[in-house]
């Protein structure tokens, strides 16, 4: 494991990535933190409730989009990469509403609900 890199999921979430995110995000070792980590800080706001809702728009939107932001993290690697993102995750525990990932990484893919164009 390393300290930046594509964040361990749970079974049940990593079987609704596509193949193709699989077969990449396998390629790297599992960081204690990472893109999808920080952009989904507050991930548990949107599972908390135990309403199919809830679930089925985790299982729709959140679990592929953490899946793009896990395979843009593997194409855009560098130690630069690596670095800021060590910054955004220390900044994001003392000011937690932070989107310094959004003005450090212009070109993160867009997603209408959590991060539109």
């Amino acid at each position: 494991m390393s300290i930046i890199g594509c964040r361990p999921t749970v079974s049940e979430h990593y079987d609704i990535y596509t193949q193709d995110v699989k077969n990449v995000i396998s390629e790297y070792k599992p960081g204690l933190s990472g893109i999808a980590s920080i952009v989904f800080r507050n991930e548990e706001q949107y599972f908390i409730s135990k309403n199919p809702t809830a679930k089925k728009n985790y299982e729709d939107e959140i679990d592929p989009y953490k899946g793009t932001l896990e395979l843009w993290y593997c194409k855009n690697q560098s130690v630069i990469v690596d670095i800021l993102l060590i910054i955004i995750t220390i900044s994001s525990v003392f000011v937690p509403s932070s989107k310094l990932h959004n003005y450090l990484f212009r070109n993160l893919p867009n997603h209408p609900l959590f991060n539109p164009a």
